[in-house]
């Protein structure tokens, strides 16, 4: 008796989730939030409807929300790499950058070879170098033609290798 009682809530959360999933493609988010959260509630494991519900909250810009959801598929599923991964887009849309490299790193070391991870990380290093910069450049300005002269090369090829080496830090 109680394992049909099981698979009849599996099954109607099943159909939450599907319901779920087909009213985020039409960007109905709030509609989908419910149905992932009546799936949620007959059944509080289910990994999938907290991972597509902390999308639809970050579509909305709700990102604790959905990070409280991302913290919930980590704790089903520990081998999750996509939670981490957008973990890491939410940090990155908050402009914690330090922390969006974390996450995907995270995702990374769970998946190695989870490209879009890797790309995306390789990105954000990219940009954080490029900020660090250009942040160096108007720290240097006074000295910057000095420098040319006396090192005989490039500012960039300078100061990218200077923070390459604290890149690696990270």
């Amino acid at each position: 008796m109680i394992g049909r009682f099981k698979k009849l809530l599996a099954k109607r959360a099943k159909r939450y989730f599907e319901l779920g999933g087909k009213l985020f493609n039409d960007d109905k988010y709030n509609d989908a939030i419910d149905s992932y959260t009546k799936a949620i509630k007959l059944d509080p494991t289910y990994s999938s409807a907290y991972f597509n519900r902390s999308l639809c909250f970050a579509q909305k810009r709700e990102y604790e929300k959905a990070s409280r959801d991302l913290l919930m598929v980590m704790k089903f599923e520990p081998n999750s790499f996509d939670a981490p991964y957008v973990m890491g887009l939410i940090s990155e849309r908050k402009e914690d950058f330090e922390t969006a490299l974390k996450w995907y790193d995270e995702s990374i070391k769970k998946n190695p070879n989870y490209s879009r991870a890797i790309e995306v990380r390789g990105k954000l290093r990219e940009k954080i170098f490029i900020e660090k910069f250009y942040q160096m450049m108007k720290l240097c300005q006074g000295d910057l033609d000095w420098k040319i002269a006396t090192q005989g090369g490039n500012v960039w090829e300078i100061r990218r290798h200077d923070w390459a080496l604290r890149e690696e830090d990270m």
